[in-house]
């Protein structure tokens, strides 16, 4: 199997924190619907598949106990990670999700994340990490999956870019001073619409 195929690798990931990875909100998350989970307050096993440059990654590992594992198979990414991981603890590696999956040193997971990689790998790199999590997901664990795609969202761009442009032209406007500290705090709410 082209352990790449669908993956996107010509561009660097961004360099950000994704909240939503983080234990106490994804223990949060559940207990929130009723559904009590095995990840709070004692040392995890955690995953992150796919983690771009590794920031969410290795800033739990620093903030939180248990051991923490990622994998992602840009070596750009790894790289940058790894050096964070100095610090964090983390444990990284730079392999497909099938070669990751079949390691004999990967204990049952606490916690399972896959942040927005989802939508960029093959049908067969998705059966790997199902696979993976039938397998490793501890009881109570917690798979967190999460995919990013323009065509679901592509009606809101275009509405958050038409607010832009009319809040830009109300600022431009006599009632300007009137409006400013309105105007100003919607144009912010609709670009972080937009690019979030």
């Amino acid at each position: 199997m082209d352990w790449t195929h669908g993956y996107v690798q010509s561009i660097d990931y961004t360099h950000h924190y994704c909240r939503e990875l983080s234990p106490s909100l994804l223990d949060f998350a559940c207990l929130s619907r009723g559904i009590s989970t095995n990840i709070a307050d004692r040392p995890l096993e955690y995953l992150e598949l796919g983690f771009g440059q590794g920031l969410s990654l290795n800033v739990h590992a620093a903030a939180s106990q248990g051991e923490f594992w990622g994998t992602d198979f840009i070596p750009a990414h790894v790289a940058n990670a790894r050096e964070l991981a100095a610090h964090s603890g983390a444990r990284l590696f730079e392999d497909s999700f099938e070669d990751f999956a079949r390691r004999a040193d990967l204990p049952e997971l606490d916690v399972i994340g896959m942040h927005g990689t989802w939508s960029w790998i093959s049908a067969q790199n998705r059966a790997v990490v199902l696979d993976l999590v039938r397998r490793k997901l501890a009881p109570g664990g917690v798979f967190y999956l999460s995919y990013n795609a323009l065509p679901g969202c592509a009606a809101e761009l275009e509405r958050s870019q038409a607010r832009i442009r009319d809040l830009r032209d109300l600022e431009r406007s006599p009632r300007r001073r009137w409006l400013s500290g309105q105007s100003q705090e919607a144009l912010g709410r609709s670009q972080a619409c937009t690019f979030a």
